[in-house]
């Protein structure tokens, strides 16, 4: 009796042990990304979503709707703690993604088909590898741990494509209600971002391969009646847009455009507000001020060598590369040599790529060089070409998802020269096709080992091929987790507060850009800090246009402050009228001194503070605003030394030195001018331990600039090189 019980749970296991490996697959997702995700708010959209998801309001065009809603009903598991807000938005993004994982392990079994037996083991180990080699892949990681949009959107489309398989190999007289969860979903998908759409060219394919499979002809009124339900259960999904025109209409504090009224919607979900991208020419964003960057990619070729070497080249394959090749460092690449680069860690490749295969020093690449000797990418190419001998169906769906996630959604995107920021996001969708690829390649590797001819190396090279199969998504892990974990990361969220702790009472705060802003939205409309300080966006609300008669009306009457963007962007038009008071820039009435030396002593003694980052990966944005601020301080103390203030010069400096260590500093003139200021103050020792970190810093730049090849040098950054003056104190 009782081997007739063990006789029944193995068969129950075996029959459901692919639905248990993709549920252990997607809640292992989710705890790496849950230990691994950002704490706090994160730069650019992060705040806005945050913002807007808290307080159920209306962010940029076309919104996203769905995932407001979804993240406000997580967000309400806070119990009113404004500190749990952002961590569980965060989890939102975390736990889809993980969902993905578990998605495309099922979906991957679905396309392969595999028999019992040895055959049906050696799938499920690449399934589970493949998935593994997407899980920890650089795009999928690094949206996972914020609060964005893209992880949730891969998510649903990820639930289509894995619903059209299950109608597809389903027999049932019920199987086309997994039609009907594709439209649910897909209008749901609409709001979230428009992205889960690209996954509809294979879900049609899939519908394609079906009618042909089946000789059967449906009645006509049955096919009406399941088009009208789709089209019912679609209208459902993206019923949740009623939530724009109604929150709109109750005027929250953020909201884009005038979306409660008909016409104004129209415009909201047409991204009226935005300039739209031609198809042709390719080059429609070219001008005077960026008509050099345009000829450098154009060439001889015009618009068509644009499109292949800067659009399709430049813009989505070395994204694609950096996910399953390995990436020179995290900063954001304008077609140098070594910013931005994919690698391979093969040595003579490398040395072909970035100049030199030597280990770069931590200011330029550190814990963001990741090495995975392109076996992800080996292993998608052979992957690829065995699904299209033994699956051609298979193969011809996961290339449609492939294409439009990759090449012709960057035919579609039309990238300008240059973008803001890197966009390998938008292709998330492309590199969960290739994982579906990564998994065939695994499969071929372990049944090529498994199926050799000699029986003494059969047994140990089959071994050897499932731990090689396995070591891959472990390498990307390993090479991975020290730059994606955000774990202690909190520079976004101390930034947005230092800057309204910079302001006066009842200030308003000018800012500039993205980062400027929605951290700022977030610290106040969530944590609920400074809230006398009205933020106002020169971007959303008309420039310079806007700016001057606001200010007039204004009249000083409350003060007003620019941020450092704002600064950069705006400032020539005041000149020698804005202080610098912290974070921020006081605008005054009329000429003053540029530095209110006790303003920035108070804020930076009293108001200024940061988490510690000793542990935490220095992303490249973080790094801009850190280095800013030390400039900042540096230029007080100098004034404070000419004013003969030394000891507060010095007392400055280490309170920041304590917080923001300079050993973390990549710039060398901000080294070399804090050292001139110790010097200058007579405090020996801590001009001394300035002194060697940077010319440690410099020695480190200087071996590793002369390990580059001597005819690529001219194209690389110039790290340690530095001005005839440098040492002149």
């Amino acid at each position: 009796m009782g081997f007739r019980r063990s006789n029944i749970g193995g068969r129950w296991l075996e029959k459901h042990a692919d639905n248990l490996i993709a549920t252990m697959a997607a809640v292992v997702a989710s705890i790496v990304y849950l230990l691994t995700m950002e704490p706090t708010v994160s730069f650019w959209d992060c705040g806005e979503f945050i913002a807007t998801s808290y307080g159920l309001q209306v962010g940029h065009p076309p919104g996203a709707p769905t995932y407001n809603l979804l993240a406000h009903v997580l967000m309400l598991l806070a119990c009113g703690d404004a500190m749990l807000v952002a961590p569980l938005s965060n989890a939102l993004s975390s736990i889809a993604a993980g969902a993905t994982v578990g998605l495309l392990y099922s979906t991957i079994m679905m396309l392969a088909e595999p028999h019992e037996g040895r055959s049906r083991l050696a799938t499920r180990w690449a399934a589970l590898a493949g998935s593994l080699c997407y899980m920890f892949c650089d795009t999928a990681w690094f949206s996972a741990t914020e609060s964005e949009v893209y992880s949730l959107a891969t998510c649903m489309a990820a639930l289509m494509l894995w619903a059209a398989l299950k109608w597809y190999r389903s027999t049932d007289a019920r199987r086309h209600r997994w039609l009907l969860l594709i439209a649910l979903v897909a209008g749901l998908g609409i709001g979230v971002h428009q992205l889960t759409l690209l996954v509809l060219p294979s879900v049609a394919l899939i519908v394609i391969f079906a009618l042909w499979r089946s000789p059967k002809r449906h009645p006509i009124a049955r096919v009406a009646r399941l088009l009208c339900l789709a089209a019912l259960f679609f209208a459902m999904g993206l019923s949740t847009y009623a939530i724009v025109p109604i929150r709109a209409a109750a005027n929250p504090q953020i909201c884009y455009g005038e979306p409660s009224t008909a016409t104004g919607f129209e415009k909201y979900i047409k991204r009226d507000q935005y300039t739209k991208a031609p198809l042709w020419p390719r080059s429609w964003r070219k001008n005077e001020t960026n008509a050099d960057q345009y000829e450098y990619w154009q060439g001889k070729g015009g618009d068509l060598q644009l499109m292949a070497s800067y659009q399709f080249g430049y813009m989505y394959v070395r994204y694609l590369l950096w996910n399953f090749s390995g990436r020179f460092n995290d900063r954001q690449g304008f077609g140098g040599l070594q910013n931005g680069q994919f690698i391979t860690g093969l040595p003579l490749i490398d040395d072909l790529l970035v100049g030199s295969s030597a280990t770069p020093p931590q200011d330029m690449a550190g814990r963001s060089r990741n090495r995975y000797f392109a076996i992800p990418l080996l292993l998608g190419i052979v992957g690829a070409i065995h699904q299209c001998r033994h699956r051609r169906r298979a193969f011809f769906v996961t290339l449609t998802l492939f294409l439009m996630g990759g090449i012709v959604l960057g035919f579609y995107m039309n990238h300008p020269v240059y973008e803001p920021r890197e966009r390998d996001y938008a292709y998330i969708l492309s590199f969960f096709a290739f994982a579906v690829w990564i998994a065939f390649g695994a499969k071929w590797t372990v049944t090529a080992m498994q199926e050799m001819k000699s029986r003494k190396l059969k047994k140990p090279a089959s071994l050897a091929a499932y731990l090689l199969v396995a070591a891959v998504p472990a390498l990307m892990g390993c090479q991975n987790w020290d730059d994606h974990s955000r774990h202690h990361r909190f520079t976004a969220h101390d930034i947005a507060a230092n800057m309204l702790n910079s302001c006066d009472q009842n200030a308003i705060l000018i800012t500039y850009g993205d980062n400027d802003t929605f951290p700022l939205w977030y610290a106040q409309q969530v944590e609920g800090i400074r809230l006398d300080v009205t933020i106002a966006n020169v971007n959303l609300n008309g420039g310079w246009r806007w700016l001057t008669p606001t200010l007039n009306a204004n009249d000083y009457k409350r003060p007003v402050f620019f941020s450092r963007y704002m600064r950069d962007y705006y400032g020539k038009q005041f000149p020698g009228r804005l202080q610098m008071t912290g974070l921020c820039y006081r605008l005054c009435p009329t000429p003053c001194d540029s530095i209110d030396c006790e303003a920035f002593c108070r804020h930076a003694m009293n108001d200024i503070s940061w988490h510690d980052i000793s542990s935490v990966h220095i992303d490249p944005i973080s790094r801009q605003f850190i280095e800013a601020y030390w400039r900042s301080v540096v230029q007080v103390a100098r004034q404070l030394v000419l004013d003969w203030k030394d000891t507060q010069a010095i007392q400055l400096l280490a309170a920041t030195d304590r917080q923001l260590p300079i050993a973390i500093i990549a710039d060398k003139t901000i080294l070399r001018d804090i050292a001139q200021v110790y010097h200058a103050a007579g405090c020996a020792d801590k001009y001394e331990e300035t002194m060697r970190i940077l010319k440690g810093k410099i020695a480190t730049d200087e071996r590793y600039y002369r390990r580059i090849r001597p005819h690529l040098r001219h194209y690389a950054e110039q790290y340690y090189l530095l001005p005839d003056d440098f040492w002149n104190f």
